[in-house]
């Protein structure tokens, strides 16, 4: 979780770093989504289904599910 929190705190740096720029790829773009909500995303839905005592492959799959929801949102 600590590896997701660092990703998201990166996520938003970046974000605010290019808050102006109007050329930012579309690679850059995706980089700080992934490291803003996908990543927030992902420690929710982790963290939830570790403490409903669900199995650890479907801890990952949450995690994985809410990383992609988190993309798309």
């Amino acid at each position: 979780m600590f590896d997701k929190l660092e990703t998201m705190c990166d996520g938003e740096v970046s974000q605010f770093d290019n808050r102006y720029n109007t050329e930012i790829t579309e690679e850059k773009y995706i980089e700080n989504i992934l490291g803003k909500t996908s990543a927030m995303f992902s420690i929710a839905c982790g963290s939830g289904s570790y403490e409903g005592k669900c199995k650890d492959s479907e801890v990952l799959a949450a995690e994985r599910f809410a990383e992609k929801f988190g993309l798309l949102f």
